[in-house]
């Protein structure tokens, strides 16, 4: 039994100091990990997909990027969001932030299981 219980404990102290208890939430630095940039981007473009607005919205801040390993790998993104001044259809890359426009805040999940062969589920809640 006390062979057990230290097993156990090793098994969390392992854990942690490989980055967390396993399912927990670590984080992540997008611009040294290709696939949350591009997990990410996939979230600010369904964003604008779903939306009603007739403008395409930007990140202007990212806040927080974690992520977590379930049956594959969920992001959690905290990130600042803006109107931009294009209609939706054009290129995001090319749309400027009109002056004095507001921010708003965004938490997207995106679950990522690329054995499925299909698009990313994304989860979101925006306060304006």
């Amino acid at each position: 039994m006390l062979f057990r219980v230290t097993l156990f404990l090793l098994g969390i102290v392992c854990a942690e100091a490989v980055g967390g208890l396993l399912g927990g939430l670590v984080d992540v630095d997008v611009d040294r990990e290709g696939v949350a940039k591009t997990a990410l981007e996939y979230a600010i473009t369904h964003h604008n997909r779903i939306s009603n607005d007739l403008m395409i919205s930007n990140m202007t801040e990212l806040v927080s990027a974690q992520k977590q390993v379930v049956s594959g790998i969920k992001y959690h993104f905290t990130v600042k969001m803006v109107k931009t001044s294009c209609r939706k259809g054009s290129s995001i890359a090319q749309c400027e932030v009109p002056a004095g426009a507001q921010t708003y805040e965004c938490n997207f999940k995106v679950w990522v299981q690329p054995w499925l062969n299909r698009e990313p589920v994304v989860t979101q809640e925006c306060t304006h």
